[in-house]
Parts: C-alpha cells; sequence; structure tokens
C-alpha cells in the first residue's frame, strides 16, 4: 500500500506544477510584481479560512502560537522572497522545466549543506554521487541553452 506522504507529496506536486502554469500564463501580460502581489491576495484568501477553521476548535489560541512560531514566520518570509526571485526567473528563463529542475537542483544541494551543518546529519557516499550527477545534469543544461 502506498504511504500518506506520498499521495500527499503527489497532490502538493500536481498543485504546484500547475501553480507555476498559471503564474506563466500570466506573466505574459503582467510584471512579476503584479503576479507577486496577486499571489500575496491568493494566499490571504487561504490565510482567513484557515483561520476561520482554526478559530472553531477550542484549544487554539493565537498568542501562545505566534509566541512559539518565529521560526515559521521566518519561513514564510523566506518563502515569499524567494517567490519575488522565482517569478523573476519564470519570466525571463527559456522555459518552465528548465526553470523547475535549476532550481530543484539547487535546493537539495544547499539542503544538503544546510542539514549537515545544523542538523547533523550525515552524507552518505550515494549523497556525494547524487550531487556529483546532479552538477554534471546542471552543466549539460546550462551549456546547452
Amino acid at each position: 500500500m502506498i504511504d500518506l506522504w506520498i499521495i500527499s507529496l503527489l497532490i502538493s506536486a500536481i498543485l504546484w506544477t500547475f501553480g507555476y502554469f498559471l503564474l506563466k500564463l500570466d506573466l505574459y501580460n503582467k510584471t512579476h510584481y503584479e503576479i507577486l502581489f496577486c499571489q500575496l491576495l491568493g494566499q490571504l484568501i487561504i490565510l482567513l479560512i484557515l483561520l476561520l477553521y482554526f478559530l472553531q476548535t477550542p484549544k487554539f489560541n493565537l498568542l501562545t502560537l505566534l509566541n512559539n512560531s518565529y521560526k515559521s514566520v521566518l519561513a514564510g518570509i523566506c518563502f515569499s522572497i524567494g517567490t519575488l526571485f522565482f517569478i523573476y526567473s519564470l519570466k525571463y528563463g527559456k522555459n518552465i522545466p528548465s526553470v523547475r529542475i535549476l532550481g530543484i537542483v539547487f535546493e537539495m544541494i544547499i539542503i544538503i549543506i544546510l542539514s549537515c551543518l545544523y542538523l547533523n546529519e550525515k552524507i552518505t557516499l550515494t549523497n556525494y554521487l547524487g550531487i556529483l550527477i546532479t552538477l554534471i545534469g546542471i552543466g549539460i543544461i546550462i551549456y546547452f541553452e
């Protein structure tokens, strides 16, 4: 049987891909700042829906949550600024697949380095080979574009 996290990952991949596709379609007639503002409006709508849902639960305390969640707030800021740069690269990149593939590869390399430095995770030989193959793939993509 398929694990629940794999199904969840598949759903998120479908939604992210559809989101990238919609962004690229909208970038033909808007600037990346307008797109980011519209995306912010979409995120605010989801935030309001979730806030209304959480206010219905009896154990939800917004002040306690905000006092203990500064790392999550910083993560949201990083995602928002990263989205601005992603939209810029999506607008001026050649095509969606090459922009996304390069983004995923760079994310993997940075995550491996950060997880080793701050979470004390170990890099295995498989990780080293994956990084090497990935760097070769990035070189091929950049060289032939």
